[in-house]
Formats: C-alpha cells, sequence, structure tokens
C-alpha cells in the first residue's frame, strides 16, 4: 500500500497487489513505474510512504519479504521527485522498516494500541486487507422462486422494442427508472421484499437504463434524470429511422466528423440521418457524459453513501435473481465497487458475470478497464471539504 503526502498530512492512499514470487526485474520496474504514476496524479503530493502486509512471520528473517521489489519502488519515487518517508513491512509476528530494519522486528502492539490506529476509521484500517466484499446474501428458496416468477411476468409484458418504447412512454409511473433508484436507496437489504427486486432487476436488463440507474446510484437524481430523457429520445430516433442503436450512434459521429470538417461560413446546414430526413441528429451530449463518467474521465466525485447503499440493495437483488439475469446487476456492482476505488472486489463482481456470460459486452468492457489498474479520475481530486 501506498500513503501519499501532502506536506505533513496524508493526502490518499492506493492499495495494490504485489508481483508474483520470482517476476523479473524487468516486470517490476513497469508495476513500479505504473503505481508511482498513478502517485503523480494525486494534486500536491510530495511525499510517500510504503506498506507491505504479508501473513508470513517476519521476526526471525534476515530478509524482509519483496525487498527487491521494495527498492524498486522505492528508487522510482525518488526518481519522480517524491520523499520517501518510511517503508514498512507489517507481518504475522511483528512489523519492521526496509529502510532501517531492527533485529526481531517491533510489537504488532505498538501499531493496536496507538492512538493513531484507533483513530483512524474502520473502512479505512481494512484497505490493506482484501475484504472480498463480493459474497452474496443468502436468501429463501421461496423467496428466489417469487422473484422468479415476477420477472417472468415482466418479460411476457416487454417483449420487443416497441414494447420498450411504450413502458418508457406510457408506463412510467409504474416502472419509471429514475423514480425507482431513488425508492431502492432506502430500501433494507436485509429485507428486500420480491416485488422489489424484480423490477429492479428488470429495468437494468437493458444496457440503456442498467447505466442510467448505475450512473444515477452514484451522482444524484438529477443524472438519472438527463440520460433516461437521452435514452427515450434514442429510442424514438430508432423507432422513426428503423436502425439500431449502434448505428444511429456510427451516423452521428460520422456527420459530426463531416461537420467540423466542413462548417459552412455562415453556419447554417443541419444533420440528418438516412431514412428520417426530417429528424435532426440527436445531440449526443448527454450521452457522452455519461459514458465519460463510466470510464472515469470526470473529476465529479460520486455520492459513497449512495453508492454504499446501491451496493447492499444490489447485491441481494443478484441473489434473489435467476442465473441468466445476473451479469447486468453484477456489472453495476463491479462499477459501483470501482467507483470507491475497490477495484479488487470489482473483478470478483466481474468474474461472477463472465462465469454466466463470457460475451456479455459491458462485463468485458469493464474487466479491460478495471484490469488495467486505472482509477477514475475523481479518485485524485481534492475533496472541497
Amino acid at each position: 500500500m501506498l500513503v501519499a503526502f501532502r506536506g505533513t498530512r496524508s493526502c490518499g492512499a492506493m492499495r495494490f497487489d504485489m508481483p508474483r514470487p520470482g517476476e523479473t526485474r524487468a516486470v517490476q520496474k513497469r508495476i513500479a513505474t505504473t503505481v508511482i504514476g498513478m502517485l503523480c496524479k494525486i494534486p500536491g503530493a510530495d511525499a510517500v510512504v510504503l506498506v507491505v502486509y504479508t501473513d508470513r512471520g517476519i521476526a526471525r528473517l534476515d530478509r524482509l519479504p519483496n525487498d527487491s521489489f521494495v527498492g524498486v519502488v522505492l528508487e522510482r519515487a525518488r526518481t519522480s521527485g517524491f520523499v520517501v518517508r518510511d517503508a514498512l513491512c507489517v507481518g504475522a509476528d511483528a512489523w519492521s522498516s526496509y529502510v532501517e530494519p531492527a533485529v526481531g522486528g517491533h510489537p504488532l502492539a505498538e501499531i493496536a494500541q496507538s492512538g493513531v490506529h484507533a483513530a483512524v476509521p474502520e473502512r479505512a484500517r481494512q484497505l490493506a486487507v482484501l475484504q472480498s466484499g463480493a459474497e452474496l446474501p443468502i436468501v429463501t428458496k421461496p423467496a428466489k422462486e417469487k422473484c422468479a416468477r415476477l420477472l417472468r411476468r415482466y418479460q411476457r409484458a416487454l417483449d420487443s422494442e416497441e414494447a420498450a418504447l411504450e413502458l418508457m412512454t406510457l408506463y412510467g409511473d409504474v416502472l419509471d427508472p429514475v423514480s425507482l433508484v431513488e425508492e431502492a436507496l432506502g430500501w433494507n437489504p436485509d429485507a428486500l421484499e420480491a416485488q422489489n427486486a424484480a423490477a429492479l432487476l428488470f429495468l437494468t436488463q437493458g444496457p440503456a437504463q442498467r447505466d442510467q440507474m448505475m450512473l444515477q446510484c452514484a451522482f444524484g437524481r438529477d443524472v438519472g434524470v438527463v440520460l433516461g430523457e437521452a435514452n427515450l429520445r434514442y429510442l424514438l430516433l430508432q423507432r422513426a429511422t428503423g436502425l439500431s442503436l449502434d448505428e444511429i450512434v456510427r451516423a452521428e459521429e460520422e456527420a459530426r466528423r463531416a461537420r467540423r470538417a466542413a462548417t459552412p461560413a455562415d453556419g447554417s446546414g443541419s444533420d440528418s440521418l438516412d431514412g428520417s430526413p426530417d429528424e435532426a441528429l440527436l445531440d449526443n451530449a448527454y450521452a457522452e457524459c455519461g459514458s465519460d463518467l463510466i470510464l472515469g474521465l470526470r473529476s465529479e466525485r460520486p455520492d459513497p453513501d449512495r453508492v454504499q447503499r446501491a451496493i447492499g440493495i444490489l447485491k441481494t437483488a443478484v441473489a434473489l435473481a435467476p442465473r441468466a439475469m445476473r451479469p447486468a446487476p453484477l456489472c453495476m456492482l463491479a462499477w459501483l465497487s470501482w467507483s470507491l476505488g475497490m477495484g479488487s472486489v470489482a473483478g470478483m463482481f466481474l468474474d461472477q458475470a463472465l462465469t454466466i456470460d463470457r460475451e456479455y459486452g459491458m462485463a468485458l468492457l469493464l474487466n479491460t478497464l478495471i484490469g488495467s489498474g486505472r482509477l477514475p479520475e475523481w479518485a485524485y481530486a481534492v475533496p472541497t471539504s
């Protein structure tokens, strides 16, 4: 774990896995360059402490575990201009320093009894340990069967794109994603009713609504409203043109490129899609905003309380869901976990989704994004309070 400092105060912490035993020095250097590069993105960070946690006993060791890799990381940190304040190893029976090792190490009680340690929030203390957080709660068989029956009823009522449009335009008061998300954040995950779980699961099956609801959980109701309006306009455009969503998005982007390359001097002219000459192209600024948020390209921070509540509800909903309907909410759980910096937990949710459907598009996208070790830009933003 790297703990970043701005002056004398800590300003961030990043947990990462150690290289596999026996990795070459070249691989160690690549990993070190990546993690120190992430540290460089924290505004004002100028010093660092490295902490290695291991299940091994270290009191009787001549050399601390992973000392070669630690040396590479410290070298990269100093080269990048950081002051290395210390590099510590916490083992099963003692703790010690890579910089000034003590024979036999120091007793772990010094950490547990420290006043500083007592003042650190529990969530922050758990950063050093891979808390899975991906386990699903136990639900009863009757609850699962009831949820499945309700889902089949929803599916019979909505089995075409036309029906999807009718649902969004005529039955918004019954299954409105925006209202449902706000309501769901107040549900008790330990007593989630099958009817509520079924409604939530049903709405997550559409990719556009899945992403809309996911981002609303993180960033608030207004984001859900904006993205919902964009989704509805896309559905209307699909019906008017007979084109698929992918074809519409591709046509929009091609038209924008052409417009940027040759805009009339008087600024006149309009874009249209074949099959609908009177339809102006949808301004997809909102859709682009949604994509940026999913990819973590914005500095606006998610609301951690909303995210944690959403994770609790979605985990129970997934436990109640039929296997085939789990990938969508599992991807939501993965992204929401990643948005809070829990990349390892996100990976576990993605593994579950891909075990069910190896070709599920969102799971493949997030697997590439999160598997690359990227953190969202808001992870580096300085909080305003």
